[in-house]
């Protein structure tokens, strides 16, 4: 079964609403269409603010939490793919309405607060509970709603614990019954931290976004990235591991950067190079600037996936023999995606691969619809903004979607320009450049066994405004391709049909 999240088309199949009980029929809503393997539709679902990323159990899940992967999304979506249904939660700080702020696990809410104690417990309570749960949060950070994020999730292997994030804390819910069962504020970790950081990093560690995501099969284990700032952690700060169950740190904090130092990794990985030690937590340097971002990709049994990225634009010259000879390709990123295990030591990393017949790098900029590195059962499938030539005079422009074993080799490339040829060629858009054709493969999905890929493509005649979406299954070579289905468009005026994300279950 095939799950993915397209705004902006017509309904194909009718279908119920999640998420939210209210809905403006002005605003974009996201229909959530589940689709089986011969692209037959099973259900289509309209939500509002879906998220760009998703995660669940790998093995025939039942549950799929959607969020915003470095994008400012207020909700976290559960999808129950039993009964084709969903609810929302809203990304503000629920430890701010605790009657005790000690009293974390399980939290202990102020009278009148005690729908927040269920996942979207906020929207089944009566509107006049709803509102006063809102106008409290809007006097708190003086906006309209607070400020809500919906960062990154994580669903364990059983299918008994969800682990959610938004700005200032972690949320553990028992998924079984979607009550809370414990939440980890940023205070109560930052004074963990204050017993092993140096004095120079307090700062940058006091003014930093905490995000946490359980072990899949130890849910007391939390691995922590920190990034600045606090909405949407980008520039990283620290890793280290949290214990749920003595509530201490167990490993960390150190920079990634220092991690890639201590390993000797920087031979491979030479734009470590560029940024200078003294400027890992100085606040006014280039680094916090975003010429350094990063964070945290996933989990899986006693290990984490992180990537850093360094701004090769910002921090490196730009003359090509220099660059050549110091080691760097010619974009203007170079990601370097690692795995570490509990006593965060690299047990895998890829700094270059080969792309067809290509050396490459991946250029990933860790910003807003760039992409990421998913963790899947089959292995880490690698959804960057751009994949560039190692050598700095290679001018070929290169993209698409690489899966990585779980110790990070190669095990295959998704080339998406040739993808686009292919399509171009077969629906007669060849020549025809008052059409925008884009293959998503930042959006696209793997079959359980690795061995297909779902990918959509979108069009738009740049005339008329009108769109379509297409998606197909393929093999990873493009030589097996098989239409699943296609849609039209909303509306003209609308900005263009969208793929948030998809799930291949």
């Amino acid at each position: 079964m095939i799950v993915v999240a397209i705004s902006d088309i017509k309904e194909r199949k009718g279908g119920k609403r999640i998420g939210i009980q209210r809905f403006d029929p002005r605003r974009s809503h996201t229909k959530v269409v589940v689709l089986r393997e011969d692209g037959e539709i099973v259900e289509e679902m309209e939500g509002r603010i879906l998220g760009n990323a998703e995660d669940h159990a790998p093995r025939s899940p039942r549950w799929i939490i959607t969020y915003g992967d470095n994008t400012w999304t207020n909700l976290h979506t559960l999808i129950d793919l039993k009964n084709l249904d969903g609810v929302a939660d809203f990304g503000c700080p629920w430890h701010m309405a605790l009657a005790n702020k000690f009293a974390r696990k399980p939290p202990r809410f102020m009278r009148g607060f005690e729908a927040l104690r269920r996942f979207g417990g906020i929207w089944e309570a009566p509107q006049h509970v709803r509102q006063r749960i809102l106008n409290f949060y809007a006097e708190k950070f003086g906006v309209p709603g607070g400020k809500p994020a919906a960062n990154k999730a994580k669903i364990s292997y059983d299918e008994k614990t969800l682990c959610l994030n938004v700005p200032l804390e972690t949320r553990i819910y028992d998924l079984r019954s979607l009550e809370i069962e414990e939440l980890i504020t940023m205070e109560q970790l930052y004074l963990e931290l204050l017993k092993r950081i140096p004095r120079k990093a307090r700062k940058a560690y006091l003014g930093a976004g905490y995000v946490g995501l359980i072990d899949p099969e130890k849910p007391n284990i939390v691995w922590y990235y920190v990034g600045w700032s606090t909405l949407v952690p980008r520039v990283p700060v620290g890793i280290f591991v949290y214990d749920r169950e003595s509530g201490e740190i167990v490993a960390g904090p150190k920079h990634p950067l220092e991690i890639i130092w201590e390993e000797g990794l920087d031979e491979e990985y030479p734009a470590a190079n560029l940024v200078r030690r003294e400027d890992l937590y100085n606040l006014d340097s280039r680094l916090y600037d975003r010429a350094l971002v990063g964070h945290i990709y996933g989990t899986y049994p006693g290990e984490a996936v992180f990537s850093v990225t360094v701004s090769l634009m910002r921090l490196a010259p730009r003359d090509r023999g220099e660059r050549k000879r110091l080691g760097l390709p010619g974009g203007t990123d170079w990601s370097f995606p690692f795995k570490l295990d509990l006593d965060l030591r690299v047990r895998g990393y890829v700094s270059r691969f080969w792309f067809g017949d290509v050396e490459a790098v991946f250029a990933h900029s860790e910003m807003g619809f760039a992409g990421r590195y998913a963790c899947l059962g089959c292995g880490v499938l690698a959804q960057v903004s751009m994949v560039d030539p190692y050598d700095p005079f290679d001018d070929r422009l290169l993209g698409g979607a690489v899966l990585l074993s779980r110790d990070f080799r190669v095990l295959r490339v998704f080339d998406a320009i040739r993808f686009e040829e292919w399509f171009r060629s077969e629906y007669g858009f060849v020549g025809r450049e008052s059409y925008y054709v884009g293959v998503s493969w930042k959006r696209a999905a793997v079959s359980p066994d690795g061995g297909r890929v779902f990918v959509p493509v979108t069009v738009e005649d740049l005339h008329s405004r009108e769109k379509w979406l297409y998606v197909f299954v393929s093999d990873w070579s493009g030589s097996n391709v098989r239409e699943l289905g296609r849609w039209e468009g909303f509306r003209a005026d609308r900005l263009g049909i969208v793929t948030h994300w998809s799930a291949w279950v």
